[in-house]
């Protein structure tokens, strides 16, 4: 009896010592989980909150290294940027002609916002009256468009849609609801904007170098400031002779 006592008493002191080595194990396991959580939340704590940020502020940042939660949010305030109050054209499209007939070049998007990418927006247009839509000899158009405010979400319809022909198309508007209109040539193979012209007054407007079968839209819109309604919005090409003062002196 003594003996089997002996061999006992040994596996009893195993055992304990392998309860112990358990015991351990579970405090460091759970030791390692709080450490990690804590490191998790202070990692949570550290990315900004797009509310206590200006729209410039997340429009600058590098969406690159952000952080995932915010890269939606940084490109809606690019968006807001690329449709304010700054003009510009891609590879020198589009062009403004002011009341007097002079032509006034934009800066480049890519030398404004570089390492940005225009916004991508599927056409959105007025309405499906065939007159609206023309083909490469026919490009030309008079009508009313009900303009409203400027969005950075939501493209403005496009009123009259054309299929180029390496001629300049030039747009403006006859009449206006309030002071000032902006406008835009969508490239509807790339669902992207070539130009974007705010703040144009009656009289004034755009033309860009249309490219041979390339198909355009033209949109409009108003500031947010403005008041929204009716505009007489003329679609023209260059008289005979080339002379790209193309605006009928009655329109100004």
């Amino acid at each position: 009896m003594a003996a089997i006592l002996a061999y006992q008493q040994p596996e009893s002191k195993h055992k304990t010592g392998r309860i112990k080595v358990k015991k351990m194990l579970s405090v460091t396991l759970a030791g390692c989980m709080a450490a990690s959580a804590l490191m998790m939340s202070a990692g949570a704590a550290n990315i900004p909150n797009a509310k206590d940020m200006s729209v410039k502020q997340l429009a600058y940042m590098d969406i690159v290294h952000a952080p995932a939660a915010l890269k939606d949010d940084i490109l809606s305030a690019r968006e807001k940027i690329i449709y304010g109050n700054q003009a510009w054209a891609v590879d020198g499209a589009l062009s403004i002609i002011r009341k007097d007939g002079s032509v006034e070049e934009l800066p480049e998007f890519t030398d404004l916002y570089p390492g940005w990418e225009i916004p991508e927006h599927k056409p959105a247009i007025v309405t499906s009256d065939a007159a609206n839509y023309s083909g490469r000899s026919t490009i030309g158009h008079t009508g009313n468009v009900y303009l409203t405010r400027a969005s950075s979400t939501v493209n403005s319809k496009s009123f009259y849609s054309f299929t180029g022909d390496d001629r300049e198309v030039g747009t403006y508007a006859i009449t206006l609801p309030g002071t000032s209109y902006n406008l835009g040539f969508y490239d509807e193979n790339s669902y992207r904007d070539k130009g974007w012209i705010p703040s144009l007054s009656k009289g004034e407007g755009g033309k860009i170098t249309s490219q041979e079968g390339v198909r355009y839209s033209v949109h409009a819109s108003v500031p947010s400031t403005s008041a929204i309604g009716y505009a007489r919005m003329k679609v023209v090409t260059p008289a005979s002779d080339g002379n790209i003062n193309f605006w009928d002196v009655e329109d100004r």
